[in-house]
């Protein structure tokens, strides 16, 4: 019975398309995890003839997840996955119609793909992605400056990359920090930034010196250390959690990385 209620669901997604710009049943999918059956309507949604940015980062963005849940085990799999959003973006990086945060949205996901199965294949590949996903970060903070996680991916390149190679820890700094800015309320954004801030461990005289000398200012509060910074911004965590009716597996597990390493600063 239940192999043929689950026939009849994919039956029923196969031939049912979303309204064009109505993509609250889409974005309800996603959250709830379903990405696959959100794909699905994305895709028969989809025309290559007239392509909809609003419906191209979207199935951008349902493909990613679909290979980030892929265990990496699977490395072919998991590759394949990634590569498979890539082909399907690539053409459209510099589509020209549509709102900025659609077309911002493009390129993102895009470059979260490409960064992904580059992590994947190895530290080669990732490394020499490096000016590609800095680019591309750049070319969606062009399209629309308050495009926060665009500032959260600049900053994950500078905290990954060993300083010998390139990274920056100042940098990464500035834009965690402005990352926060544009997605207050985003639990994957306050944990990574949390962590990067409580692992720098950078003391207030150190963080005055090195803005100083820098032409791109900090944002961030100078007057504190950064493990004092850290658990400001993790603390932030709590009351966001409590006020979302409806948390996604997204943000309950990124709460609970929070209140874990909140316990360790004790």
């Amino acid at each position: 019975m239940i192999k043929k209620i689950t026939a009849l669901i994919a039956l029923a997604l196969s031939t049912f398309c979303i309204n064009p710009g109505d993509f609250a049943v889409i974005d309800n999918l996603n959250h709830d995890g379903k990405h696959q059956q959100a794909f699905e309507l994305l895709k028969n949604t989809f025309n290559k003839a007239d392509p909809d940015p609003a419906v191209l980062w979207r199935m951008g963005r349902e493909i990613f997840e679909l290979a980030e849940n892929i265990p990496t085990s699977s490395k072919a799999e998991k590759i394949a996955k990634y590569t498979e959003a890539l082909d399907l973006l690539e053409p459209y990086l510099t589509i020209t119609k549509g709102s900025n945060f659609d077309m911002a949205n493009i390129v993102f996901f895009y470059s979260s793909n490409l960064g992904s199965r580059g992590k994947v294949i190895g530290i080669g590949e990732s490394l020499g992605q490096l000016p590609e996903l800095k680019r591309l970060a750049d070319k969606t903070l062009e399209l629309d400056p308050t495009f926060g996680l665009a500032y959260l991916l600049k900053a994950k390149i500078e905290d990954e990359v060993p300083f010998i190679l390139g990274g920056d820890k100042y940098k990464m700094g500035v834009f965690y920090t402005l990352a926060l800015k544009y997605e207050t309320n985003n639990l994957t954004v306050i944990f990574d930034a949390g962590k990067a801030f409580h692992e720098r461990n950078w003391g207030v005289d150190k963080k005055i010196k090195t803005n100083d000398k820098n032409t791109l200012k900090d944002p961030s509060p100078l007057n504190i250390d950064d493990r004092v910074y850290a658990k400001q911004i993790l603390q932030r965590g709590i009351p966001v959690y409590k006020s979302i009716k409806n948390p996604s597996d997204r943000d309950n597990k990124q709460y609970a990385k929070i209140l874990k390493l909140l316990e360790s600063m004790k």
